[in-house]
């Protein structure tokens, strides 16, 4: 059985009652110095219906708090994207670093106009986006395409798996990666498992990689947790430099 990444963040939300969310953070590092670069919030508190209800009480938790985190990379379903949250994502992302993650979920044709309109609006207000789970279906440059201000694009882990096994898809990858470097895209090497992927990932020169392999690597690091203290959060961050190791709320 897989070991989670013991850092974790709960929130409770007026609007949920006594409902708890809980989520974990999982490293994202950079594989140049293996030092991390952000976390991926990971949600494991109950289904609430729509994910759209999970994404609001985030929202509301990012926009409130004085709390500094690391680096955020957070998931929006598209329900949510299209809702009028446009407001709600530009104030949470004027104040703490987030990533917002954008879904492979796929939509209309109607919707994808307005969902890329939507998203093209966010990249104008400063926004940072990330295409998630690039090469899982068959439209990931279609998205690309669309939307304007892409700042990262995570490559899913079944394409670095062909690629292991597959030269073609190897090369063809590399070339992608490169293309993205030259126009400042940041690529990250998701679901990196074991050592094959991990040093695929260095061959394939992406700039970072997550997943349980990693998560190992973090663990077993010499870095220092830090808990964040709050009346109503609960957060074990291992600091990612020493900016990230004094992560306190504002006095």
């Amino acid at each position: 059985m897989r070991r989670e990444p013991a850092q974790y963040l709960v929130i409770e939300d007026h609007a949920l009652a006594a409902t708890p969310l809980k989520f974990l953070l999982q490293p994202i590092v950079r594989l140049a110095d293996g030092r991390p670069y952000g976390y991926e919030l990971l949600y494991r508190g109950p289904r609430l219906g729509a994910w759209s209800v999970v994404d609001a009480a985030l929202l509301r938790y990012l926009s409130g708090t004085t709390l500094q985190f690391p680096r955020l990379f957070i998931n929006m379903a598209n329900e949510t994207l299209l809702g009028d949250v446009h407001d709600a994502l530009v104030n949470a992302s004027g104040k703490h670093q987030i990533v917002v993650e954008l879904s492979e979920a796929r939509t209309t044709a109607d919707e994808g106009v307005l969902l890329a309109a939507k998203i093209n609006a966010l990249a104008k207000e400063g926004v940072k986006l990330a295409l998630d789970d690039f090469g899982a279906g068959q439209d990931g440059l279609q998205r690309l395409f669309t939307l304007d201000g892409i700042s990262v694009i995570k490559l899913d882990g079944e394409l670095l798996r062909s690629a292991l096994v597959r030269r073609d898809a190897a090369d063809t990858l590399y070339s992608l990666v490169r293309h993205w470097k030259e126009r400042g895209i940041l690529t990250v090497a998701e679901c990196i498992e074991n050592e094959a992927l991990f040093e695929l990932a260095h061959s394939l020169e992406v700039d970072f990689a997550q997943g349980y392999f990693i998560d190992d690597i973090t663990a077993s690091s010499s870095h220092q947790r830090v808990t964040i203290p709050s009346g109503n959060l609960h957060a074990v961050i291992p600091p990612s430099d020493l900016q990230a190791a004094h992560v306190h709320p504002h006095p």
